[in-house]
């Protein structure tokens, strides 16, 4: 359809799968109801994405963009994790669509700049930038499956207690003592509590610790929001 509707309109022929992709989105849809929308990401708000920096966080919307330099408007990869069906009422799509997005949270993997694909593409060992190539199922799950992996436990609704019981169940009663310590060092004093140097908590241990909370879905005890620590105030 894209490529008769183009070739049409420009007089030239166009064919879309083989044309060169200049950026790509990657998405996946998870239905967890209008009423837990807010919770849901609120909880995901508490996630760690490796090589990403938290961007703006709001009622129905969440960011993660590549890490560096620039504005995030900029960036080359940004991870968007929101509510879809909040999206098709501000965007003033059709009745039919925006009643089949209600509950509806999805996961955007964008790859905004030229660059960024290239990379995808080098990364994958994908043979070419053809939209045929890249905009495939086999790609998609590359992009999403990791961060999926760690959606998908904060979409449940754990008390502190179920917590505790699957870190001692996932690790043993010594190393679920030292991730717990961890978990409510981070509740008490924020995001990168090592750089407190009275608390002993040295900064291998701190990214080794919240690697396997990550890994087992588990990165806050509580579920009171967290604040990053000013640097400037640390004696």
């Amino acid at each position: 359809m894209l490529s008769t509707y183009v070739t049409e309109k420009s007089g030239l022929d166009f064919d879309a799968q083989a044309a060169t992709a200049w950026e790509a989105h990657f998405t996946k849809d998870y239905l967890v109801g209008e009423a837990a929308m807010r919770k849901v990401i609120s909880n995901l708000s508490e996630m760690s994405i490796p090589r990403f920096s938290r961007g703006r966080y709001g009622d129905t919307t969440l960011y993660f963009h590549s890490k560096g330099g620039g504005k995030e408007e900029n960036k080359p990869r940004t991870i968007c994790i929101y509510d879809k069906h909040s999206d098709c009422i501000k965007k003033s799509f059709s009745k039919s669509d925006t009643s089949l997005a209600e509950g509806m949270l999805r996961l955007e993997f964008r790859y905004k700049t030229s660059p960024a694909v290239k990379r995808l593409v080098e990364g994958l060992n994908l043979p070419n930038r053809k939209a045929q190539t890249i905009l495939t199922q086999t790609v998609s799950d590359a992009i999403l499956t990791p961060i999926e992996k760690q959606i998908l436990p904060l979409l449940e609704e754990f008390t502190p207690q179920n917590r505790i019981i699957t870190l001692t169940r996932a690790c043993g009663k010594r190393r679920a003592g030292t991730l717990l310590q961890f978990l409510i060092y981070q509740s008490c004093f924020g995001n990168d509590f090592y750089k407190i140097k009275s608390l002993g908590f040295s900064r291998s241990a701190y990214y080794d610790c919240q690697k396997e909370c990550r890994k087992l879905g588990i990165t806050n005890l509580f579920d009171t929001p967290k604040t990053k620590i000013q640097v400037g105030d640390v004696c």
